[in-house]
């Protein structure tokens, strides 16, 4: 956090985009595999404090299953932000990228 405040002071938050990923409701760390002590709508209200300008998400749940986009996450997360929310993984046909 004390290293993101920085980034963010110095460059402006619309340089900063924060990445993190999320599986059963929990960030993930480490590469996916280890829980982090934070629920997901815990980590958004924080990139909020912090300065992020977007949030680049990732439901590793779907990611690479190609059964189409965790839209129910990533509805939740912006109706709980003011940031744009990057969708990431899940897309497996045209007609994925065309949910709503």
């Amino acid at each position: 956090p004390d290293s993101r405040r920085h980034q963010t002071g110095g460059n402006g938050s619309a340089t900063i985009v924060s990445a993190f990923c999320v599986q059963d409701g929990e960030i993930r760390v480490a590469g996916g595999t280890r829980a982090a002590a934070r629920s997901s709508e815990s980590g958004w209200d924080g990139l909020e404090q912090l300065g992020s300008h977007e949030i680049l998400m990732t439901d590793t749940s779907r990611d690479g299953m190609l059964q189409g986009p965790s839209l129910a996450l990533y509805r939740l997360a912006g109706s709980r932000t003011s940031r744009r929310v990057i969708a990431s993984g899940g897309v497996g046909n045209l007609a994925h990228r065309l949910e709503r």
